[in-house]
């Protein structure tokens, strides 16, 4: 007779001896027997498994306890004279108490599918070899403080029921974690990484805290779900970073990290309040199509590269503060469903193209200037690629909606930034508004849009004096010869002071329909200058009137 698990496990138990133990018709050696029918004491099952050791150590095999039930609680340091492990297979196993193996070097070990039913304590352990941990339940504390891995971790599909701890311990090559559950509090602090490492499809269901660790190796949190607050602390990641479509249904907490390389968050969900402060990205960050469904916090961090939010939803209220871009930053077709605020940031190089800027507030922002106005990177953009009329309508639809933003809020000043900056928009849309004569051109030569009162001034000036000039080489006559005593402009010598003021009040009194100007033409060129100043002098006092009034009611 031999041990009814031997088939299952590879025959390793079929020359141990049999407890008494028979269970309808099925035998059990000492290592597989049930809790309770081992038939011996503590001491004497433990002193076994010390033997098993011991002999696969001093024969160089391996030591095969696959499927074995540690009824009792045990310390593998207590028992070995050397820390010193030949490789093991723990597959399956069955760990009823408290295990220790703290201070222990391994070399192969597979812990495949076992089951730690109490704290489990790999503290200050040597992995020498690869470790494997796939498919384990941790139903206790675990503890791999100060451990270290050489040749690659493997937790994938494990399960860890209580808190785990990962402080201070080194991974020099791969650690793989994914689809692993996290059901209690777990802590990787001052942890260096070394190979990749993978938390795909991870879910956290409990505290999380990185805090102090270094990646030196690029990471995967793809698909990962973290259910209660998830710290981020003092980190450092130097390859590639993915949390993609990972779902965080807590708080988040991104504090005095630094992304060397790229990342992403594309798709990502922020279920909770999330918190970027004083963080620096070094290269690409792509929050694309990301959800931030509560509030949201980015407070002095640092885009050395191009940030990415296009298509992003910013459902609850969103404050970038003290951001500094240095590169390209989109916020192309975002969604604001509450408000947004950007403060003390620098945005020279920042699209909104097919955003509602309505919903954002510009508090002591730093925008391009262009021609003596505040404009959006997405003009200044126009300039450096192919350009489609259909470019310009979007911008001036930004400045629009800015402009109506800021009117609502009785920023003059800033609304009168935007409509200038809307009708050059308007403008520059088609080459024929742009280079023909036409009204658009008329308005912005003459007034500035109706927000240069300089400009309106110069021109006012410059129409009387040459209405004025024109008027009086076409020749003109007066009643009143007291006062005017010429007929023109024929000669030098008619060219005075006096003169002139006489020309350029004639042109005022025709500009204000005065019944009997004192100059009057002589001649159909006169005529037609006077309808002409009658048109044109009302129209840019208006529009002068216009510039002062917008000028003045900021």
């Amino acid at each position: 007779m031999k041990c009814c698990m031997a088939e299952k496990y590879d025959h390793w138990c079929e020359n141990e001896a049999l407890v008494k133990y028979v269970d309808n018709g099925n035998y059990f050696c000492i290592f597989h027997a049930p809790i309770g029918r081992k038939g011996i004491s503590s001491y004497e099952f433990n002193n076994k498994i010390l033997l098993k050791i011991n002999h696969a150590l001093k024969e160089d095999l391996e030591c095969n306890l696959e499927g074995t039930i540690f009824e009792w609680e045990i310390s593998f340091v207590q028992l070995l004279k050397s820390k010193d492990l030949p490789k093991l297979n723990f597959k399956s196993a069955i760990f009823n108490s408290k295990t220790d193996f703290s201070g222990l070097n391994f070399n192969g070990v597979n812990f495949g599918s076992a089951e730690f039913k109490n704290g489990t304590n790999f503290k200050n352990c040597f992995f020498l070899k690869a470790a494997y941990f796939s498919k384990a339940i941790f139903e206790g504390l675990v503890n791999f403080s100060n451990t270290i891995f050489y040749f690659g971790a493997r937790f994938s599909k494990a399960l860890f029921k209580n808190q785990a701890t990962f402080s201070f311990s080194n991974f020099k090559t791969i650690f793989l974690c994914s689809e692993a559950k996290f059901l209690g509090k777990t802590f990787f602090r001052n942890i260096r990484f070394d190979g990749d490492v993978h938390f795909r499809e991870t879910i956290f269901n409990n505290l999380l805290s990185f805090k102090g660790t270094r990646f030196n190796c690029k990471v995967y949190f793809f698909d990962t779900q973290f259910k209660r607050r998830s710290f981020f602390l003092e980190n450092n990641f130097f390859q590639l970073v993915d949390f993609g479509k990972a779902i965080f249904e807590g708080e988040g907490f991104f504090i005095n990290s630094i992304f060397h390389n790229k990342v992403s968050f594309l798709k990502t969900q922020f279920l909770g309040e999330i918190t970027f402060k004083e963080t620096e990205f070094q290269n690409t960050a792509n929050f694309n199509r990301a959800n931030f469904a509560e509030k949201l916090f980015f407070s002095e961090v640092v885009f050395k590269e191009e940030a990415k939010f296009d298509k992003a939803a910013f459902k609850g209220y969103a404050v970038i503060a003290g951001e500094t871009f240095k590169n390209i930053g989109s916020f192309k077709q975002i969604f604001i469903q509450d408000k947004m605020r950007f403060e003390n940031s620098f945005l020279h190089k920042i699209s909104f193209l097919d955003t509602d800027l309505r919903n954002i507030d510009f508090i002591n922002c730093d925008f391009q200037k262009y021609k003596n106005r505040l404009v959006l990177y997405d003009e200044i953009n126009l300039n450096s690629r192919n350009v489609k009329d259909d470019d310009y309508r979007k911008i001036e639809v930004l400045y629009r909606r800015l402009k109506q933003k800021y009117k609502d809020e009785h920023d003059e000043y800033s609304a009168s930034n935007w409509h200038f900056s809307e009708k050059e928009m308007f403008r520059n849309g088609s080459w024929k508004r742009k280079f023909l004569p036409g009204l658009t051109n008329l308005y912005r030569i003459s007034s500035g849009y109706g927000e240069r009162p300089v400009r309106s001034a110069i021109v006012l000036i410059f129409l009387v004096l040459v209405i004025s000039i024109l008027v009086g080489i076409s020749g003109v006559g007066s009643e009143h010869k007291d006062l005017i005593d010429f007929k023109g402009l024929n000669t030098f010598a008619d060219i005075s002071f006096k003169n002139i003021w006489s020309l350029i009040l004639g042109i005022f009194q025709y500009a204000t329909f005065t019944k009997e100007p004192i100059l009057k033409p002589v001649n159909l060129l006169g005529e037609t200058l006077k309808t002409i100043a009658q048109i044109l002098i009302p129209v840019q006092v208006a529009l002068f009137a216009l510039a002062v009034r917008n000028r003045f009611r900021r």
